[in-house]
């Protein structure tokens, strides 16, 4: 247990603190992972990391978003997502108490049965110490499955935090730079983050096992989802990825992978690099036991002067508690934001913001088709959180990942990626219209092989520069199957414009 969770720690350790710039506001933000072990029926463990991105806010207040995923045990695959909120009152110069609720939605490998329409809470309280690297904290923490799932736990916690400044402002603005007076960075010192699509295939070895099956082999599948990099300097980048399984019999299949790599420049545009990765992950059949996992790459990177890139890699992938072990092939298409630095006059440096924008959502889907799932026919109930990247002030990129919490689907899944659209109306209203692709799987509905698509239409109100609402309605489907349903939805927003 402690190895895996150092390890996590050892990544978090490497996210600079970040530099304010002269005049922009100072964005006060903290990455952490926990590792607990839930005690399921028959006194069985099932150890789950967290990772947690949260911004302070006043004295003592926080909230983000995070993720669960087990990594320990036999249930491979089980993972939620969801909101936090939380309270850090210090007690001494180095001392803290820690506590916090979060609300989340998923599950996994026992689906229904363990995670029942897949809502869960999750309180925690403890105490953190600070060091010049960041927080350790320890506690105990409570956990439950409301919504008719059988895990109701209370459970030790460790865990490490990170907190960290970036420079942006609140709000989304367009053709803005932010300076930095008299500054001494060089080149490889300017933050660099990457966002691609990420399309995986599966060799699978057809000598395993798929997961509870005595007869069936694991077949070869497809993977698709994101990717995040960040570049700490010329060399070297820490990752993060999140991927569903969508062909191959392997719909439900979804991973988290965190890693770190290095670099090296062939010429201003062509670069290769090394990756090492782990993380959580399994569902869909495939054959992950406790789900950790862990994936080595190496591959060649093109950027083109707009900032879009391609990304091609080959990696090992294989689970630590099993003999699933696997080549891919990969395909990343991607931007990068944070270049080039702009050079500035009489001793400044100037970055480039780039506005952003994080959703909060709840979406309900009400069937359309008489086989839509193979429960009975209520509406299902989801909760995650979508990304946007405004490319000008009328579109954008995005991409979401949302979980069941009701509606008897725990365990459904889904990640999507697309593009939208952005229109102001009279005051402060605005409609928006997106269509997204992506996985999706579990719960009960009928996906097939996974691969699905969702259009959106909604009408949003701008309450402040940051924040703002929005109610929307759309149509999800499967591409190759019964699927098929209405989709409601609700969201409230976080606007910003972080500079790179």
């Amino acid at each position: 247990m402690k190895a895996k969770f150092f390890t996590l720690a050892l990544l978090l350790s490497v996210i600079p603190a970040g530099q304010v710039l002269a005049g922009e506001d100072k964005l006060d933000l903290q990455l952490s992972t926990t590792y607990e072990r839930f005690t399921l029926p028959h006194n069985e463990k099932m150890g789950m990391a967290n990772v947690r991105l949260s911004e302070f806010f006043g004295d003592y207040f926080n909230y983000g978003l995070e993720s669960f995923t087990a990594v320990d045990g036999q249930r491979g695959g089980f993972i939620t997502i969801g909101v936090h909120a939380g309270l850090n009152y210090p007690i001494s110069q180095r001392l803290s108490i820690d506590s916090g609720l979060s609300v989340g939605a998923g599950g996994g490998r026992g689906g229904y049965v363990l995670s029942g329409g897949g809502l869960m809470l999750r309180a925690h309280t403890g105490l953190k110490l600070s060091f010049p690297t960041g927080k350790l904290g320890m506690g105990v923490s409570h956990v439950s499955f409301p919504k008719k799932g059988a895990i109701e736990s209370s459970q030790a916690y460790i865990s490490y935090s990170r907190p960290f400044t970036l420079t942006g402002k609140r709000g989304i603005t367009f053709n803005n730079t932010a300076r930095i007076e008299n500054s001494t960075l060089r080149h490889g010192d300017r933050k660099i983050l990457q966002f691609s699509l990420v399309t995986r295939s599966v060799m699978a070895n057809n000598k395993v096992l798929k997961d509870s099956s005595a007869t069936t082999f694991q077949e070869d599948f497809k993977m698709l989802g994101v990717r995040i990099r960040t570049h700490l300097s010329d060399t070297w980048f820490t990752q993060f990825e999140t991927v569903g399984g969508g062909g191959g019999n392997s719909a439900g299949y979804m991973h988290l992978l965190a890693g770190a790599g290095a670099r090296r420049s062939i010429n201003k545009n062509l670069s290769v690099y090394g990756a090492l990765s782990f993380g959580g992950g399994g569902g869909g059949g495939v054959p992950t036991g406790g789900g950790l996992l862990l994936d080595g790459s190496a591959g060649v990177q093109y950027l083109f002067p707009n900032s879009f890139f391609v990304d091609v890699s080959a990696s090992k992938f294989l689970s630590a508690s099993t003999n699933f072990s696997n080549t891919t092939l990969n395909l990343n298409i991607g931007y990068q934001l944070g270049t080039p630095r702009l050079a500035g006059k009489g001793g400044t440096d100037e970055l480039l913001g780039y506005p952003i924008r994080i959703r909060a959502v709840q979406q309900s889907y009400k069937g359309t088709h008489p086989n839509w799932r193979n429960r009975p026919s209520l509406a299902v109930d989801n909760l995650g959180f979508q990304i946007d990247y405004f490319l000008s002030p009328n579109a954008f990129l995005t991409g979401h990942a949302i979980g069941a919490w009701g509606g008897s689907a725990g365990a459904y899944m889904t990640g999507l990626v697309g593009m939208g659209v952005h229109k102001e109306l009279l005051g402060n209203f605005f409609v928006e219209a997106e269509g997204l692709v992506g996985v999706a799987g579990g719960g009960g509905l009928k996906v097939g092989d996974g691969a699905v698509g969702q259009v959106n239409i909604g009408i949003g109100y701008q309450f402040t520069p940051n924040l703002s609402g929005m109610v929307s309605a759309g149509k999800i489907k499967s591409f190759d199957a019964d699927f098929e349903a209405d989709v409601l939805g609700v969201s409230l927003n976080y606007n910003l414009t972080p500079f790179f």
